[in-house]
């Protein structure tokens, strides 16, 4: 059973910081997440094929498991970023992690590692956590339209091994997340999330989804077979980052949630605070040293292509009414 939790918020002090706990979570503000351009501008078998798409999602020809998305998790730990570690929008626009409960899997890989400690040859495994963050832009269509980066360091904890994994959002005019990419070292698709709106849209612009595919922003197999839209998500009433869901072992996302859509876990298990820190204070000397794909993908120099490409992407400069 999905569980709604009603939200609340209190100030606290932990090790000397005031951080904001956001308790009972997530939020729901249901009324804040209907697509509003659905009603008078969507094809009206538009948003009945989403919902088709959502409700019996199956693995298709192409191998790509889009029912993780739907995956309810009986226990997490929910990991959220501290109030004085950003600016007030870095901190809104932030990944609210929470990493399934199961097993041993989660206590062999420690989440948000801190490369400093790493390049000093402290323990990296010390708290506080980390999330890093980048800002950059990207055009499409034409416009330009700002980039926010988030990326956790993971680290096993016998072997030493680091793996990287975050979430990138394109941001659209009025800096709401319209295309948000999962990110990770060792990722052998691309899977991205979409913006209910910009879904729509795409109707409105190119039509009913390709073959094999599930959404019309979705370009054919045939032009992007390593490309996936994993599931259309809701607007939120304002900017704000996503949910993201993590399988036990960490090194898995499963799905990406707007804060006002009902939650797929059931219960918490402990809450933790991570810091935020720019890659660019820390020098892209070290983070590309210890990271070298890393700097590659936020950097745009490595071998993949634009999302420009590889998906159908409506007109986003355009505000939600």
């Amino acid at each position: 059973m999905v569980l709604e939790k009603s939200a609340a918020k209190s100030a606290v002090n932990v090790s000397g910081r005031t951080v904001i706990a956001l308790l009972a979570l997530p939020v729901l503000l249901s009324s804040g997440c209907e697509p509003k351009s659905s009603s008078r501008n969507t094809p009206a078998n538009a948003s009945s094929t989403t919902a088709a798409s959502e409700k019996g999602a199956t693995n298709t020809e192409a191998g790509f498991d889009y029912l993780k998305a739907r995956r309810e998790f009986a226990a997490a730990d929910f990991f959220k970023p501290a109030a004085e570690s950003a600016d007030e929008d870095t901190i809104r626009m932030a990944p609210l992690i929470v990493r399934e409960v199961a097993g041993d899997e989660a206590g062999s890989w420690r989440l948000g590692v801190n490369l400093a400690r790493l390049q000093r040859d402290e323990s990296a495994t010390a708290d506080p956590r980390v999330v890093y963050y980048h800002r950059d832009a990207v055009v499409i269509g034409g416009w330009e339209h700002e980039r926010l980066s988030y990326v956790w360091i993971l680290q096993n904890r016998e072997s030493g091994e680091l793996q990287w994994f975050g979430v990138r959002m394109v941001r659209g005019v009025d800096g709401r997340p319209v295309l948000s990419e999962v990110i990770a070292s060792d990722a052998t698709v691309r899977e991205v999330f979409v913006a209910q709106t910009v879904e729509d849209r795409a109707w409105i612009e190119f039509g009913k989804p390709f073959t094999g595919r599930r959404y019309a922003v979705e370009a054919s197999l045939e032009d992007a077979p390593d490309t996936f839209v994993t599931r259309v998500i809701s607007d939120g009433p304002e900017p704000m980052g996503p949910f993201v869901y993590l399988e036990a072992n960490g090194r898995d996302v499963t799905t990406l949630l707007c804060r006002c859509m009902p939650s797929q876990y059931e219960a918490v298990r402990k809450n933790e605070y991570y810091d935020l820190r720019s890659l660019n204070e820390l020098g892209v000397d070290m983070w590309g040293a210890k990271l070298p794909e890393l700097a590659d993908r936020l950097n745009d120099t490595g071998d993949v292509l634009p999302l420009a490409t590889v998906l159908r992407i409506p007109n986003l400069h355009v505000k939600n009414e």
